[in-house]
């Protein structure tokens, strides 16, 4: 199992999202890639509310798609005072139910999954983004996707 705590503002994180996705595809009946929500509030004012964005696509199955857009458009949202309608664009983007989007994004279980997932992280003794859990250990960020890979197989050799 590898878990990923991840911050959406995060330029780091934006780029080790692919490298989660390649190694959730290459290793997909060996490992489970967890997301987790860890989001930098004093450096990333609009984080929160980009992980809420992707829970309230999630209540529509579409966490995934969401994730991916919410990177792929990361400077477009980041330094917008309140990225609120264009989150909801990326909704109707992906087909959602825009009104229930928008009162997912509004409601307190929401609020709660992120707010959970970040204690968590803060309970693990996590200071920043991304940071990788793998089979329960906290590990070294890889420098690169070839390091990522050859870590997995290590692990999965060993078992």
């Amino acid at each position: 199992v590898l878990i990923e705590y991840s911050d959406f503002q995060c330029p780091f994180c934006k780029t080790y999202s692919i490298f989660s996705a390649k190694l959730a595809e290459e290793f997909a009946d060996d490992m489970v890639v967890v997301f987790r929500h860890f989001p930098l509030d004093s450096i990333h004012s609009n984080a929160r509310l980009a992980a809420e964005a992707a829970e309230a696509a999630g209540a529509q199955d579409k966490f995934w798609p969401m994730h991916d857009l919410l990177f792929e458009k990361q400077t477009e949202w980041s330094d917008l005072n309140d990225p609120t309608n264009t989150f909801v664009s990326y909704a109707a983007t992906l087909e959602l139910n825009v009104e229930q989007f928008e009162t997912d994004l509004n409601s307190q279980v929401v609020k709660n999954k992120v707010k959970n997932d970040y204690f968590g992280g803060d309970d693990l003794g996590i200071q920043g983004t991304p940071t990788f859990i793998l089979n329960g250990e906290k590990i070294d960020t890889p420098k690169s996707y070839d390091q990522f890979r050859k870590l997995i197989q290590s692990k999965l050799s060993t078992q």
